[in-house]
Order: structure tokens, then C-alpha cells, then sequence
């Protein structure tokens, strides 16, 4: 293996490794053991960490593509599809360890109920993101409005998270950290929307002869 693919390599596995980290020392200090509940736990908080660092490398793609070049790309997908999959696996495995299906539905009955159960829509708004950049060629420019669905999933995944009464989550300063990554993300947000798009515009405009 070369020396550059040997580099690309732990780029590739450092987000996984400061993720895991992070995870592990927030929820062993509550205890975890082999069953779904402790999985669910690890899943839910390595997923919403992964998705963060996904989220933020989005902004800046093109300053970290000029460093690392083209693998990055790859590590972008890599820790998006990676954030997913966690997520995914953490209402499933919340479902198993209480035996109740319906965990895996929104609710509607109320907004605090809604918020406070809001894994399951957040998930689908950040399944909908996906799908829309794996159709990119197909939808075109349209296809950046629908992977915005991300952002909104990643504040409603923090209001979840805050407010579900996990014991991982219960220290003030864990809550104050998540929602200083929402308020991150929302950052990202308007950086993509305002100084990002007016520079692709700018270069889009050709000088006058």
C-alpha cells in the first residue's frame, strides 16, 4: 500500500475512531452491556456524531478537497452513509428492547409529543437527503433543495435527543453541547446558502469581453 493510501486510510477511519470515543464516554459511564438497549444507545449517539461531522465537511468540500484531494469525496459518503446506518439501526434496536413497534411511528398528538419522538421523522427526512443525492444527476439542481431536509433533521434529532430523558443525555453540559451542534449545523446552513452560493454565482458570471 502506498504512502498516500495509507494516509487516505486514517483519514477514512479517524471520524469513526473520535466518533466511537465520544460515544463510549458518554454512555459508560450509565452502564452497557451486550443487550438492545445499550446497542441502541451507542447507535443513536455515534450516528448523530457522524452525521454532525458529515454536515460540516459539506461546507467545506472545496478548501478540503484542495488539501486531501478527490478521497475526500469518498470520505464525505463514507461518514454520511456510516451516520445513517446508526441511525437507522437506533429505533430498530429501541424497538426490540421495550417490544413495542410503534416507537419506529412519528407522533402526532401533541408538538411536545412530536419533538420528543422526533427520531422517526428525522430519520426519514435524512433517508430523503440521501435519496436525493443519489439521484443528483437526475434532479438536477433540484436535488440540493431536497439534501437541505439534512439540517432540519439534525435540529429535530437534537430536540429528540435533549428531550427523551436518556440517561446519557441528562448532564447539563451534554445537552448545551448538543444543541451547540445544531446550532453549528444551522450555521453551515446559512454559510451554504448565502457566502457559498454567491461565490458559485460570481464564477458562474463570465466577464464582459
Amino acid at each position: 500500500m502506498s504512502t498516500r493510501a495509507k494516509i487516505s486510510l486514517w483519514w477514512m477511519a479517524l471520524p469513526f475512531a473520535v466518533g466511537l470515543g465520544l460515544t463510549l464516554a458518554l454512555t459508560l459511564p450509565n452502564g452497557l452491556s451486550a443487550d438492545a438497549y445499550s446497542l441502541a444507545r451507542v447507535a443513536g449517539l455515534l450516528g448523530y456524531l457522524l452525521i454532525f461531522v458529515a454536515v460540516l465537511s459539506s461546507a467545506l468540500m472545496r478548501p478540503l478537497i484542495s488539501a486531501f484531494g478527490r478521497p475526500f469525496v469518498k470520505l464525505h459518503h463514507i461518514v454520511a452513509v456510516g451516520g445513517l446506518a446508526a441511525i437507522f439501526l437506533h429505533p430498530i434496536l429501541i424497538a426490540i428492547a421495550y417490544g413495542d413497534r410503534a416507537i419506529l411511528l412519528p407522533r402526532f398528538d401533541s408538538l411536545a409529543s412530536f419533538i420528543r419522538y422526533g427520531g422517526s421523522p428525522a430519520f426519514d427526512l435524512l433517508l430523503l437527503a440521501v435519496i436525493a443525492a443519489m439521484l443528483r444527476r437526475r434532479l438536477r439542481n433540484a436535488w440540493q433543495i431536497v439534501h437541505m431536509l439534512t439540517y432540519v433533521a439534525f435540529v429535530l434529532g437534537t430536540a429528540h435527543a435533549t428531550t427523551i430523558g436518556a440517561a446519557d443525555m441528562s448532564a447539563i453540559w451534554v445537552r448545551w453541547g448538543a444543541w451547540l451542534l445544531a446550532l453549528g449545523a444551522t450555521a453551515v446552513f446559512a454559510l451554504r446558502r448565502t457566502v457559498l452560493l454567491s461565490k458559485r454565482s460570481a464564477r458562474r458570471v463570465k466577464p464582459a469581453a
